[in-house]
């Protein structure tokens, strides 16, 4: 069972202090600590969230390295919005190759598609435009990045990744093996819940989802506070309707990481991180396994 944990950019940094750091690495003296507990858990991943592209690659090699030592593998939670047209990796993406290099493994980026205000830019054009340079260039000897673009809220901005619907269209144009999907349950389901996306009846029979998930590589999930705010945790189907999504990418054969995106600094200092974490993790890993034992 892979399950992934998302540690945000500022714990991984080396040149953001230890104070700083404390809520997002829920109150642990030091990220090696932090690492350790979520490893104890039954963490076997751990997401970057989010790698800037405009971050110096040196002040994540600590952080990087300290996850590498505990056998853990690595995601990396990339972003394309600082480019306008894809060109080389180097020049869109200059943090991204020393980190690629660093991890010497296959690695899962999900990423948000280009989004913004203008009216008279094809924002799902530029998206493929980008992930089709990035990825001929990056791949072409061997596969080291997966791409997997992530369905988001809807906001005020012109973006064609706010839907599932969106991110499919996008996926089965560019129609390349190493970019599929990163299916964020919490974003969907913030979007159902706010009227912005359909809500089907059966969730696990509706074919648009069931299409979607067969092109799903990756995974965020996060539930939903009673105000309606998304990456806190997750505790029953009231959070996140869990069941019937990872029924919905088990039928469809899935064999990536279920990776939890929490933002602790939205619901840490009010309560126990630590327990928190706990009953999120093993409540996603007792419905993974009933999926899979088929009970529903």
């Amino acid at each position: 069972m892979k399950i992934g944990m998302s540690i945000q950019q500022q714990a991984l940094q080396s040149n953001i202090s230890d104070e700083q750091k404390q809520v997002f690495i829920a109150g642990f003296s030091n990220l090696e600590k932090y690492i350790d507990y979520l490893k104890s858990l039954g963490v076997t991943s751990i997401e970057v969230r989010i790698y800037d592209q405009e971050a110096c690659y040196d002040d994540f090699n600590e952080a990087i390295s300290i996850i590498q030592s505990k056998g853990l593998n690595i995601t990396v939670h990339g972003e394309l919005l600082k480019t306008v047209v894809g060109s080389q990796v180097d020049t869109d993406y200059p943090s991204l190759p020393p980190l690629i290099e660093k991890l010497n493994n296959p690695t899962v980026m999900p990423i948000h598609v280009s989004q913004g205000v203008e009216e008279n830019i094809d924002y799902a054009s530029r998206t493929k435009q980008i992930l089709q340079a990035w990825s001929n260039e990056l791949n072409k000897s061997t596969n080291q990045v997966q791409f997997a673009i992530e369905n988001n809220r809807m906001k005020k901005v012109n973006d064609p990744g706010n839907t599932i619907k969106g991110v499919l269209e996008m996926v089965e144009t560019l129609g390349r093996e190493d970019v599929g999907i990163c299916f964020d349950m919490g974003h969907y389901y913030s979007n159902i819940q706010q009227g912005k996306e359909d809500s089907p009846s059966v969730l696990e029979e509706d074919p648009l989802l069931n299409e979607f998930c067969k092109h799903v590589v990756h995974t965020h999930i996060h539930g939903m506070s009673s105000e309606g705010t998304t990456h806190f945790p997750i505790r029953k189907e009231s959070d996140l309707p869990l069941r019937s999504f990872v029924q919905l990418l088990e039928q469809n054969d899935y064999k990536g990481i279920y990776n939890l995106e929490l933002s602790l600094d939205r619901w840490a200092k009010d309560e126990d991180p630590k327990q928190l974490i706990a009953e999120s993790i093993e409540y996603l890993q007792r419905t993974i396994t009933l999926c899979r034992k088929g009970t529903r």
